[in-house]
């Protein structure tokens, strides 16, 4: 699947042969976006594979199970028609961990817990490149959880992070955010996906906009989506999103995401 923008193009492509998708779903931009391009080729091609959500709870990232439940309570109304299941790993005894490792561990377990082969059932990412030149980072007064240098494009290539791997794909590891978001409003899926998802790494606020990565998701949404389409700091979303000339209200009370989701489910 691919989705053209003035940015660049997105694209997430099911490989022949697989038999089960496995995503890391944080409850972010990214990941969602991800999974909602796997889930709709799975119905448009009528693979009739399942799709396994990994979530994880860590220091830096409290609020991932909540938010990466919201993305699954939607997908699945979006595709009723897909058997879309969740695993999480959340212990005392993982402080200190890496997410990757994390996740990486419940992606081995569902795979032999079913036989598959690497080639046949992969780990999808939804890894993006930071920012461009565009982007201007203020360092906030208090602590803060740093940008990955790994999602420099050179790093990423240096990393030899594959687009399409044996066991692993990381589609989106040569855009950064900016595409992703246009390809979200090309899609009609903005306003929805601003509404549920969180970039933010504080421990202390739901959403602090001085972070690195709240800062990173607002250079991406600004650069991209009209004024009066951006949610404005302080203001419920669901309110915002749900006026008359935003989202229809019979849309908006479905839960699903897209206009063409809900009309297919009308149907």
């Amino acid at each position: 699947m691919e989705v053209k923008t003035k940015f660049g193009t997105l694209e997430a492509t099911i490989p022949e042969g697989t038999k089960g998708i496995y995503i890391s779903v944080s409850g972010g931009m990214d990941s969602a976006t991800l999974m909602y391009m796997l889930c709709c080729q799975i119905r448009e091609k009528d693979l009739n594979i399942p799709v396994y959500c990994g979530h994880c709870a860590y220091p830096y990232d409290p609020c991932a199970l909540y938010r990466g439940s919201l993305v699954v309570k939607h997908m699945r109304r979006e595709f009723p028609d897909i058997n879309i299941y969740q695993r999480f790993r959340v212990s005392h005894e993982h402080i200190g961990t890496t997410k990757g490792s994390l996740l990486e561990g419940l992606y081995k377990e569902i795979r032999e817990e079913n036989n598959w082969s690497a080639h046949e059932f992969k780990c999808w990412w939804g890894l993006t490149a930071n920012p461009d030149d565009t982007f201007t980072f203020v360092e906030p007064d208090s602590w803060y959880v740093r940008q990955d240098d790994n999602r420099s494009p050179g790093q990423i290539a240096k990393t030899k992070k594959p687009l399409y791997g044996v066991g692993v794909c990381h589609p989106f590891k040569d855009i950064n955010k900016k595409v992703l978001v246009d390809a979200q409003w090309m899609l009609g899926l903005f306003p929805c996906f601003n509404t549920i998802t969180n970039s933010c790494t504080s421990v202390t606020e739901y959403e602090c906009r001085k972070c690195w990565w709240c800062q990173e998701r607002k250079w991406a949404i600004d650069s991209v989506i009209h004024s009066d389409w951006r949610c404005p700091y302080g203001t419920d979303p669901i309110k915002f999103y749900g006026t008359s000339h935003k989202i229809l209200k019979k849309w908006r009370e479905g839960v699903v995401w897209s206009k063409d989701g809900w009309e297919k489910r009308e149907k």
